[in-house]
């Protein structure tokens, strides 16, 4: 896919596939209509047809309930190409995570942000999302891991290296997500909720941590 001329290649490493396989991923900085376009149409078409095998799975064993709640769907109706257009202004930084040409994720970041841990200035994750076929769910392997977990350290060097803010993000949260964002060792932040999303901010130390496996 060729990107606008704006959008620019800010690192490249390998990421392996559900198979074994080693693939090489590219990020992109920049917003870039045509990237999130295309996210939006290969996303939306690999989750119809996720559900079109849950609705027949569930037609040969209607107890099998569970299927859909499994599904990792709370995002599916983002529209992208939308957000590209309305949040394109200067505080807006977009990422795109490309393997053979195909969108495996993308992270929008608005910047500065106040620390709620501390005197700092950070930034705060508006949307992080992957490709529907990178999650582990019912009826689909996996593709890639480690998409959303390079997105983040990749956003962190930017922002540190570039824009001179200090090490740390804030986010709220999709309720699936809670766990991942507890496990890299975020805190809730209780009391600062928006539209019934938990919110979390990464104190520096493991921002640090999270940052040195850039390269793992």
């Amino acid at each position: 896919m060729k990107l606008e001329d704006h959008v620019v290649e800010l690192t490249a490493g390998k990421l392996i596939d559900g198979d074994g396989q080693s693939s090489e991923y590219q990020i992109f900085f920049g917003n870039s209509l045509r990237a999130s376009l295309a996210a939006d149409a290969q996303w939306s078409q690999w989750n119809y047809q996720l559900l079109e095998s849950v609705e027949e799975a569930l037609e040969k064993d209607p107890t099998k309930s569970d299927y859909i709640e499994q599904l990792s769907l709370e995002d599916a109706h983002w529209k992208w190409a939308v957000k590209a257009q309305h949040l394109s202004t200067d505080e807006y930084l977009w990422f795109y995570l490309f393997v053979n040409g195909d969108v495996q994720g993308i992270c929008l970041l608005y910047h500065p942000k106040d620390s709620m841990l501390r005197t700092a200035k950070i930034f705060y994750v508006e949307y992080i999302a992957v490709a529907p076929w990178n999650r582990s769910q019912h009826f689909n392997v996996r593709k890639f891991r480690g998409v959303g977990s390079r997105l983040l350290r990749i956003s962190i060097k930017y922002c540190v290296e570039k824009l001179g803010l200090e090490l740390g993000f804030s986010l709220h949260s999709l309720p699936k997500a809670e766990a991942y964002y507890e496990k890299i060792g975020m805190k809730k932040i209780e009391g600062a909720e928006k539209g019934g999303l938990a919110f979390f901010e990464m104190p520096s130390d493991q921002c640090e941590k999270l940052l040195g496996s850039l390269d793992e």
